[in-house]
């Protein structure tokens, strides 16, 4: 009875581990053209307008910048408090690396195939609401 009772636990954890996560379809990636241009612009106001003309051009620090250009990112994406976590960490990252290489595309990519694999693998349960501008995807 006892590996009865530990295989009907092992199936229940594993159910509640699926229901937090879904496996991505091919078609997850039909959006990526357009999310491309949009990530592109976020990243454009992120990183060239707020990280570095905004509080890189005050604080001549690189960390700093990061820090409050992903704070003012990540403050965009509430409600969901798990999308404004992750936004701040990305935010931050793609704001430092802009700071130090100046190259767009490369955190353009990144950040639509990251969204685009967020918003799809992650249930929205989860994620409560994660689609910031609900009118862009309608």
């Amino acid at each position: 009875t006892h590996c009865i009772s530990s295989a009907a636990s092992d199936v229940y954890k594993r159910q509640i581990i699926m229901s937090w996560f879904k496996l991505p379809a091919v078609s997850t990636f039909k959006f990526f053209p357009v999310y491309f241009l949009w990530a592109l612009l976020q990243q454009l106001i992120l990183c060239y307008f707020l990280a570095e003309k905004v509080f890189y051009a005050k604080t001549q620090n690189k960390f700093l910048s990061s820090f409050f250009a992903a704070t003012v990112f990540s403050l965009f994406h509430l409600p969901s408090m798990s999308l404004a976590i992750a936004t701040f960490i990305a935010g931050f990252l793609w704001s430092y690396a802009w700071l130090i290489y100046k190259r767009i595309i490369p955190l353009a990519l990144s950040h639509t195939l990251l969204a685009l694999m967020f918003y799809y693998i992650i249930s929205d349960r989860i994620l409560y609401s994660a689609r910031v501008f609900h009118w862009f995807w309608e």
